[in-house]
């Protein structure tokens, strides 16, 4: 199964045109848009050859191409409520474990609660105090 790309991940505006890519190397596009008809869009996912997503070079399809469905990033996507939903309910068991007593490395920076609290607050905009 093919992976997907790995993040961080930004959206980006240019000239009215609106696209996904990553935040390092070299800014890779994930995902953009093309205009279907007067009032739609279609979106694109990148493809690379042999799957190497790390690199330059993928090549944007549409879903008159390949089934955007089975894309990794477009699978990633399509799952982030999900994802979001099950860190919060693991982040708040979490927090009840530690309070009551069986964490001693609850706060600490980079810690899996750090992570899991930025990671929340960067998908809802609402830190966790």
């Amino acid at each position: 199964m093919a992976k997907h790309t790995a993040g961080p991940w930004e959206w980006r505006t240019n000239a009215g045109r609106v696209y996904l890519r990553t935040v390092n190397r070299g800014g890779l596009y994930i995902m953009d848009f093309v205009r279907k008809g007067m009032q739609g869009a279609q979106p694109r996912f990148a493809v690379w050859k042999g799957e190497e997503r790390e690199k330059l070079g993928g090549v944007m399809h549409g879903a008159d191409e390949i089934d955007i469905r089975l894309h990794p990033d477009a699978r990633l996507i399509a799952a982030a409520p999900d994802l979001l939903a099950s860190l919060i309910e693991m982040r708040d068991l979490f927090d009840l474990m530690c309070g009551l007593g069986f964490n001693p490395a609850e706060g600490r920076e980079g810690s899996p609660k750090a992570n899991a609290d930025a990671a929340i607050a960067k998908a809802t905009g609402v830190s966790h105090g």
